[in-house]
């Protein structure tokens, strides 16, 4: 294939995405103003009911999970004859520079690396929290645990 008729795909799609995103951002405003146009306060009124109903949700079900000593996970409660159950994901991000550097700490005090840690420097979290306290403490430093966004399940309570 000669130079005028080679056709990068992947860049392509790449920029393609990148249009998109730009186009999409460009349009919100508008979309915003015709939602509110053509559904005025109908529309303003549900969203604003939407997220008082979430803020409820989420502030209820965070204070249940506190009272399990629990940051994260489901919660589940009944209120005005609904059950709802929000469940905020644990994210756990592991900094490969730090593991790493413990990996090679552990080869050089005979110990095997490979029973704690994957090839690419991963940490499989149920593992983890079996590990014994020691280990788990020098791992820390390198363990960053963050949640995802609240998902929100609303069921007719029997």
């Amino acid at each position: 294939m000669d130079e005028s008729t080679y056709f990068d795909l992947a860049q392509a799609v790449k920029d393609r995405a990148q249009a998109q995103a730009d186009l999409d951002a460009l349009l919100k405003p508008l979309r915003d103003q015709m939602d509110q146009l053509l559904l005025g306060d109908l529309a303003t009124r549900a969203l604003e009911l939407t997220k008082k109903i979430e803020a409820h949700c989420v502030a209820k079900s965070d204070e249940l999970r506190r009272m399990q000593g629990k940051d994260t996970g489901a919660a589940s409660f009944v209120d005005g004859g609904f059950k709802v159950t929000v469940t905020l994901p644990k994210m756990v991000k592991w900094d490969n520079d730090r593991l790493a550097e413990l990996a090679s700490k552990m080869k050089d005090c005979g110990d095997d690396p490979s029973q704690y840690l994957k090839l690419t420097y991963g940490v499989d979290e149920r593992r983890y929290k079996e590990w014994p306290d020691t280990i788990q403490a020098a791992f820390l430093p390198a363990r960053t645990v963050t949640t995802g966004k609240p998902k929100i399940e609303i069921k007719e309570a029997k």
